[in-house]
């Protein structure tokens, strides 16, 4: 990080994505308020409802939110849910929508049907037992299929086949593709974030050009089968999904419609009124740059008390997974 300050202290703006608790401990947050660059967060999750659902994110209580937006010159969310719940830590919030990027709609395979069926699961551990419950009781209809999942809880399940983990978007869509999956199911989670989800992943199998399956979500309220989008809420429901799904001529069909649809409700220039905004907060560039990058050549930082250990353990455990 201290290598980087240098050229993040040229910016215009950082922008933080969803967790910040490195950037906080690290003290790279408080070196760039001294070097004068606006930050704003991004975040599609309230991170104080995580810390009670899931391992790694006890760091994230109210107080350091509320903390770490009042350091912020805007914060953003990805639904109108997420807005107002970011609105009880800053004034300024900003709306990141749902946006269909049609270069990553390149490079899809025609899914054909001379293999098994591959179903894919993408998401994330608080879908896990509605996978277990609602998912796979219903696969059984599929006569040849694959269920695919990424590492982690889900992966447990008996039969399934796994893929690392990806954290950086276009890494995820090159191993999926590799894949080739026919069928992206997200089945019903566990969370109380639920209400502030966007509809992302139908985005996301376009760009893997698999046929959505979900359970019934507000970030789905107004998408259905004219769409492409088939719901499922019963074991049921998904066999139904699975079967109506079963022939790549009705997967196709699924996908044109909701092609057609993300063109309309999510165009490219979604996220230009919230993109204005952020270069109007932005600090100027030029000669003020350059000051500001040799400001932070020159500047020494330390980490808060016990950064550095748990940098050290974080990648003696990475090193021995």
């Amino acid at each position: 990080m201290a290598a980087d300050f240098p050229l993040l202290a040229r910016a215009g703006m950082v922008v933080f994505v969803r967790g910040f608790e490195q950037v906080w401990r690290s003290g790279l947050l408080a070196a760039l308020d001294r070097a004068r660059v606006p930050c704003a967060w991004f975040t599609d999750d309230d991170l104080t409802a995580l810390r009670h659902e899931q391992p790694g994110f006890g760091f994230y209580s109210s107080r350091r939110v509320q903390a770490f937006a009042e350091r912020m010159t805007a914060l953003i969310g990805t639904t109108p849910g997420m807005c107002a719940r970011l609105a009880a830590f800053h004034a300024n919030v900003l709306h990141w929508p749902c946006t269909l990027n049609e270069a990553a709609l390149d490079g899809i395979s025609p899914s054909g049907q001379e293999r098994p069926t591959v179903v894919a699961f993408t998401g994330g551990a608080c879908r896990v037992q509605g996978l277990r419950d609602y998912v796979v009781p219903a696969l059984n209809v599929i006569q040849r299929h694959e269920l695919w999942v990424a590492n982690g809880p889900a992966a447990a399940i008996p039969g399934t086949h796994a893929i690392p983990f990806q954290p950086v978007f276009a890494r995820f869509l090159s191993a999926w593709r590799d894949v080739g999956p026919h069928i992206l199911v997200h089945p019903p989670g566990k969370t109380r974030n639920l209400a502030y989800k966007s509809p992302g992943i139908l985005l996301c199998a376009l760009y893997l050009g698999a046929a959505p399956v979900v359970a019934s979500e507000p970030a789905f309220k107004g998408i259905g089968a004219d769409q492409g989008l088939t719901r499922a809420d019963s074991v049921a429901a998904w066999r139904a999904a699975f079967t109506a799904l079963a022939a790549a001529p009705a997967r196709e069909r699924a996908l044109a419609r909701l092609l057609v649809h993300a063109r309309k409700a999510w165009p490219p220039d979604g996220p230009r009124a919230t993109i204005s905004a952020l270069l109007a907060l932005a600090a100027p560039g030029g000669d003020a740059a350059k000051a500001r990058y040799d400001a932070a050549l020159a500047m020494r930082w330390a980490p808060l008390a016990g950064f550095m250990w748990r940098e050290r353990v974080r990648r003696f455990a990475s090193h021995n997974q």
